[in-house]
């Protein structure tokens, strides 16, 4: 009988040892999706950032092409006549 007693107290070690180790890997895995939130939030945010940096950086070769600069004057024509014919075929779309 007391050998069946000590295993049971080796087994109940064993058990608490787990739920120590368990409940410190599940308090990690929320550090870790808190962290992932996070940094997603971050990555959203700079993706708008540079998608905004990328407009501007449109709108000012295109207003620095069209104040007489030679730079840009040949891309600033080709999105000019890039447009005109999106412009135009929706028109056709909207006639047809």
């Amino acid at each position: 009988m007391k050998e069946l007693s000590e295993v049971v107290v080796a087994l109940e070690s064993k058990v608490n040892l787990l739920a120590k180790e368990y409940t410190k890997i599940k308090t990690k895995n929320e550090d870790l999706y808190n962290l992932v939130e996070e940094l997603q939030g971050k990555l959203k945010d700079k993706n708008a950032e540079i998608l905004h940096l990328r407009e501007k950086y449109q709108r000012t070769k295109v207003a620095s092409a069209l104040s007489g600069s030679d730079e840009g004057v040949r891309e600033t024509k080709l999105k000019i006549n890039r447009l005109v014919r999106e412009i135009d075929n929706c028109i056709a779309l909207m006639q047809g």
